[in-house]
């Protein structure tokens, strides 16, 4: 008699190789949110040790490469940033091609993981993290916010000049090339954040289009959303999908429209946490990370019935 193939809804170990804390963002989004859901559904968690999948963060430890060697379960290396143009370029190739398969967070992503490696990669977006807050009321002069890592700091540079007219927070480490403008600025930390985005009107996300930039997920206009604020954003693969609920397009132009347009902004931002509560929820993610499990396994359930056919048929010959 034939095995039965694993459906999505039967019970497995889950193993995360981590490399960093919960105060990284790609840590929480990509394995912490949605292996506390999975946990919830009745999987089996570990962080050592063998299991039926064991799932590779971001990381850029050559010592995966020899770990995911040894490993006897199915491998998943997940890919939420584009390293494939860093010194990290081979490191990455290398787990691409050791991974029984590849996950990463948005198409853009997936494009570029079959353009350097020819593997087709699933995508699994990012969750929401961020408790939904009740969207303010616009004031003629609305409280801005940019959050989020150093690293981004060159797309809010391009457009800082455009801003003196409203206070202006930070979310992030200083920058000493944009200290001699008029901004607030608030230390990073997890709370902070949510704390800060919930005190102000409207969060700006600017954009630069460069190759590394564009396959970002969409998680800080998700938080910001999630959070009551209005969103102002540039162009950008993955914001595309809010075009409807926030502004996407030239960051002035945004704000004042805002400005103008207060209840319409309100109706957008409320129709923007439903469209996040829908599509964002940890829940959906760590069903769609289920989904990816059970394909994986339900492959090598299936390459092993076709195996022991193909032997049987053999030794009747």
């Amino acid at each position: 008699m034939a095995a039965q193939a694993r459906g999505p809804k039967s019970s497995f170990s889950i193993r995360y190789v981590v490399h960093s804390g919960l105060e990284t963002a790609s840590t929480r989004l990509r394995i912490a949110i949605p292996a506390r859901e999975l946990d919830r559904m009745g999987h089996d968690i570990r962080l050592d040790g063998d299991a039926d999948v064991v799932v590779f963060g971001k990381h850029f430890s050559r010592e995966d490469t020899a770990l995911i060697k040894q490993l006897k379960g199915k491998t998943i290396f997940d890919i939420c940033d584009d390293h494939f143009a860093t010194k990290h370029a081979e490191h990455y190739r290398q787990m691409c091609y050791l991974a029984d398969a590849v996950t990463c967070s948005t198409e853009a992503m997936q494009d570029r993981i079959l353009q350097e490696t020819r593997r087709e990669a699933s995508v699994i977006q990012d969750p929401y993290d961020f408790a939904e807050q009740v969207p303010r009321k616009m004031p003629d002069r609305p409280r801005l916010i940019w959050h989020g890592h150093a690293t981004n700091f060159d797309t809010l540079r391009d457009v800082i000049a455009d801003l003196v007219d409203w206070r202006l927070t930070v979310v992030s480490n200083k920058d000493p090339n944009l200290v001699r403008y008029r901004v607030t600025w608030v230390p990073w930390n997890y709370d902070g954040v949510q704390e800060q985005l919930g005190k102000h009107d409207i969060a700006i996300v600017p954009t630069i289009d460069q190759p590394r930039k564009r396959v970002k997920s969409p998680n800080r206009v998700v938080d910001a959303i999630r959070c009551g604020c209005f969103v102002v954003a540039g162009h950008h693969p993955s914001y595309e999908q809010f075009s409807e609920v926030a502004w996407i397009g030239d960051i002035r132009e945004g704000i004042e429209w805002a400005i103008q347009h207060p209840r319409e902004a309100m109706r957008k931002t409320l129709q923007g946490q439903k469209l996040v509560r829908e599509n964002f929820s940890p829940t959906k993610i760590a069903e769609q990370w289920e989904t990816a499990f059970a394909s994986i396994l339900d492959a090598d359930q299936s390459h092993k019935r076709d195996t022991s056919t193909s032997i049987s048929q053999a030794a009747q010959a």
